[in-house]
């Protein structure tokens, strides 16, 4: 591993079994180097950023969670976070 970089270690439930994923701390950047996605008020707070590209990684690529469209639902992201069985109720 690149002793420059920090690397964070993620796992999630996926296909009924844990996965481990790796990322380093290199966050997609616009030309002022602010995060391009998932990013905090507090610009020293990037762990959503990291959790973001962990998920990314997981589902092959961010184009894969970007919209309201996306091919991973809310349903399923909140399975694969926490492994437990998901429950909702529909109100009228």
């Amino acid at each position: 591993m690149d002793p420059i970089h920090k690397y964070y270690f993620f796992r999630f439930w996926q296909y009924g079994k844990w996965k481990d994923i790796v990322v380093d701390d290199f966050l997609p950047v616009d030309s002022n180097d602010k995060l391009i996605f998932n990013k905090s008020d507090d610009t020293s707070e990037f762990w959503s950023a990291l959790l973001e590209k962990a998920y990314a990684k997981l589902q092959g690529r961010y184009g894969n969670l970007v919209g309201h469209k996306s091919a991973i639902g809310a349903r399923d992201g909140l399975v694969d976070f926490s492994g437990n069985i998901l429950s909702y109720f529909k109100e009228n």
